[in-house]
């Protein structure tokens, strides 16, 4: 999923901040009258026609063999690529489908989280990544998206505590993967936000070392303008 984790490195990562727009509000109207547009259907319980509807689709999915985890996982995957794509609505349709059939598929919640990350409503986001942290946390790029989820809410909401709980999230993520590129450079932003402008280059040359993961330009002008880089390994554009 590094390519998922590289698009939610650009959008993230050191926006300006700007009024919340009103995607989610826009999106949930949509939801209104379709309700697969809202992770887990909108929690809400369903006339008679969606659940037929759910039956029949249960009953196709069992015909075709396979059980239903397996073909959860199916589906969620098929979710990822539209979320690739840029087609939230397909995917949401997509990582439904795999929540109904495995409710305990990460990867579905792991989906809704990227989705409301996207539409800027970062509460559900942090909400559906945790879900997905405590199911599985064997894959460390979650925890990079829910580091960079809470750096998202910090911008819009200039509340110290999800600066702490993106460092929390960072240590653990270092302690589960020290030498994961994206996991480095996660800290170094880490450490840019709490003014360890040393330690934020340090960490940024782990990350070189490592492998690539498509630096924000605009994180290292900032970092550039507090503190020049001390081994000048990154040209400042």
């Amino acid at each position: 999923m590094r390519s998922f984790l590289c698009f939610m490195l650009f959008l993230f990562a050191f926006a300006q901040v700007q009024a919340q727009s009103k995607a989610w509000e826009e999106w949930q109207k949509r939801g209104e009258k379709q309700i697969n547009l809202l992770p887990m259907y909108g929690g809400k319980p369903k006339p008679k026609n969606l659940l037929a509807l759910d039956k029949k689709f249960l009953a196709t999915v069992d015909k075709g063999g396979g059980t239903r985890a397996e073909n959860s996982k199916y589906f969620s995957d098929r979710g990822w690529q539209y979320f690739q794509q840029g087609d939230f609505a397909t995917a949401m349709f997509r990582f439904n489908q795999a929540w109904l059939l495995d409710s305990t598929n990460s990867k579905s919640y792991w989906g809704f989280g990227l989705i409301c990350g996207m539409l800027e409503n970062y509460d559900d986001a942090l909400v559906h990544l945790q879900k997905a942290y405590t199911l599985d946390s064997s894959d460390v790029q979650l925890s990079c998206d829910i580091i960079f989820t809470y750096f998202s809410k910090y911008e819009e909401s200039g509340q110290a505590q999800y600066l702490e709980s993106a460092a929390f999230a960072s240590q653990k993520a270092l302690l589960q993967s020290p030498d994961n590129a994206f996991v480095l450079y996660a800290h170094a932003l880490v450490q840019y936000m709490q003014k360890e402008y040393s330690s934020a280059w340090d960490y940024l040359y782990k990350s070189k070392a490592k492998g690539e993961v498509g630096l924000d330009q605009r994180f290292l002008k900032d970092l550039h303008a507090k503190m020049p880089d001390p081994r000048k390994e990154f040209v400042k554009n």
